[in-house]
């Protein structure tokens, strides 16, 4: 048996579309305009705000009289009920474990998480979900690696982690895995260490490791360099 960690938001599924659907219902709902819709945008920080510290800067820049905990409550349904599975993953993830690998989804967040991975048809293509704020470690901690290992019956030692952010490679990095980024058109910004492979998507990070070459970075792509269509 061999061991995949990977990301769930913008590696698996498309956190950046959901949360653009949400926010356009959102803003709509209390009747606000374009400007407010950059507000809402701006306090995501791409997903990386706690959704209590999100939602208390839409109120107070929106000047919402709305409980914080209220929206949080309602956003957990909200908002997943848009999560959708990138093209061709669900297909990639079952190959692998027809191939033997164990499959575990490794995400920073709360226990909503879960119900993303459901509502985009990966329950049954995956073996364990590690979620930061039910295993109280998160990214880039390589110790939450370790957990989501556990939870497979596996070593850390040969796996790989798969992941869109900074943290999903450093994480990889501290543990001593290896390790493949998908890059969504950028390049990769740190110095100090970098990931096994720069791929595209999710279907290409399987190929990359389920194919050749699995040992050996993509020298064309590893220093960050810009791939084709860039």
């Amino acid at each position: 048996m061999r061991l995949l960690l990977v990301d769930l938001d913008n590696t698996l599924g498309d956190r950046t579309g959901a949360f653009a659907q949400w926010a356009t219902e959102f803003v709509q709902t209390y009747g606000f305009d374009g400007e407010a819709l950059r507000v809402v945008h701006e306090a995501d920080r791409d997903g990386l705000a706690p959704r209590s510290a999100f939602f208390a800067e839409v109120c107070d820049r929106l000047g919402l009289s709305i409980d914080v905990e209220t929206l949080v409550a309602r956003y957990a349904t909200e908002y997943t009920r848009h999560y959708r599975a990138f093209p061709g993953v669900p297909d990639a993830l079952g190959g692998l474990r027809g191939e033997g690998w164990r499959i575990a989804v490794v995400t920073n967040g709360s226990w909503w998480q879960r119900d993303k991975i459901r509502i985009a048809g990966l329950t049954g293509v995956i073996d364990a979900c590690c979620i930061s704020g039910e295993v109280g470690v998160r990214k880039p901690d390589p110790k939450i690696l370790e957990v989501a290992a556990e939870m497979c019956g596996l070593p850390l030692e040969g796996a790989w982690m798969v992941g869109d952010s900074l943290v999903d490679i450093q994480a990889a990095h501290a543990a001593g895995i290896r390790s493949a980024w998908i890059d969504h058109g950028r390049r990769w910004p740190e110095a100090a260490f970098a990931p096994t492979r720069i791929v595209e998507s999710f279907v290409d990070a399987t190929a990359a490791i389920g194919g050749l070459n699995i040992t050996t970075p993509n020298p064309a792509r590893a220093d960050g360099a810009l791939g084709p269509g860039h």
